[in-house]
């Protein structure tokens, strides 16, 4: 909506002018959802069309991703065309050979989290972490 409101029972809102708006306006923003679990891989399964997971290791990346897969198996995806987007935040520093790990594991797409307090150190880790140093 151009202008968004609501008035609910727990909420309400008006004079909203938020951006990005979902490029789907008839189906509204992407669902992200998380967790580790049956229970929350199922959730993911039926749900989402994307599933992060935060500060994994490759190792516990590939779990997740056997995990998720097993409920899609089982449920399907209702929501996600093309199959479910699995983004991470490693818990490791990426390096070619760790984004390569990350990928053979089943991850789409790494979040690095910044390690810097400072601008210039957040500026380094974004240089350090750009596509064209990690991938070659």
């Amino acid at each position: 909506q151009d202008a968004p409101s609501f008035a609910g029972e727990f909420v309400s809102f008006a004079g909203v002018d938020a951006h990005p708006r979902p490029v789907d306006r008839a189906r509204g923003p992407r669902i992200v959802m998380g967790g580790h679990g049956a229970a929350a891989y199922e959730r993911s399964a039926r749900y989402a069309d994307e599933w992060y997971g935060f500060a994994l290791s490759p190792e516990a990346a590939a779990e997740s991703v056997a995990g998720l897969g097993r409920a899609v198996e089982r449920f399907g995806l209702q929501r996600a065309q093309g199959g479910l987007v699995v983004s991470v935040t490693p818990n490791v520093r990426l390096t070619p050979a760790s984004v390569q790990q990350y990928a053979r594991a089943g991850v789409h797409r790494l979040i690095p989290m910044l390690s810097g307090r400072t601008l210039d150190r957040a500026l380094a880790d974004v240089e350090a972490f750009a596509p064209a140093v990690l991938l070659g």
